[in-house]
């Protein structure tokens, strides 16, 4: 598959497996998937031709480790404020660096006021300056908050 002109958001293989059908069917559906595409981590490391860097998520510690040294190539990194790793901002470049919790209000985005619906799931508020969103799951599992966050 040809991809040289997109834009690539880099995602771990554990939310490849997830996120990457959702957000390939998105990209379809608003009619950019010739300007966007999802790939797993691994699978860039190996084909960094498929596309433009543009988002990397880092969802582990190993993430972070294998990413340091590519950060660079990145418009945006979206990784878990609470990850015992700290990114050498050095290596960033001009990378934006944006975080998420479901714990600490030092995220940029950090999920606040979550509780379960009986006969529905789970509901939560994206909390960043203000309020930014409110998000109902249909699962009863409260760490799922952290995977949609």
């Amino acid at each position: 598959m040809e991809r040289n002109n997109t834009k690539l958001i880099v995602v771990s293989q554990h939310a490849m497996m997830t996120w990457g059908p959702i957000l390939e069917q998105l990209f379809e559906q608003c009619h950019c998937s010739d300007r966007f595409s999802v790939c797993g981590f691994e699978e860039f490391l190996l084909h960094r031709e498929y596309g433009n860097p543009y988002i990397i998520v880092l969802d582990s510690e190993d993430d972070c480790l294998q990413a340091a040294n590519i950060l660079h190539n990145f418009s945006v990194c979206v990784m878990n404020y609470d990850l015992p790793v700290k990114l050498d901002t050095k290596k960033l470049d001009k990378c934006r660096v944006l975080t998420y919790s479901t714990s600490s209000d030092n995220a940029d985005f950090t999920a606040r006021n979550a509780h379960c619906i009986q006969e529905f799931g789970c509901a939560f508020e994206i909390v960043g300056v203000g309020v930014i969103g409110r998000i109902k799951l249909r699962t009863a599992e409260p760490d799922d908050v952290k995977k949609q966050l």
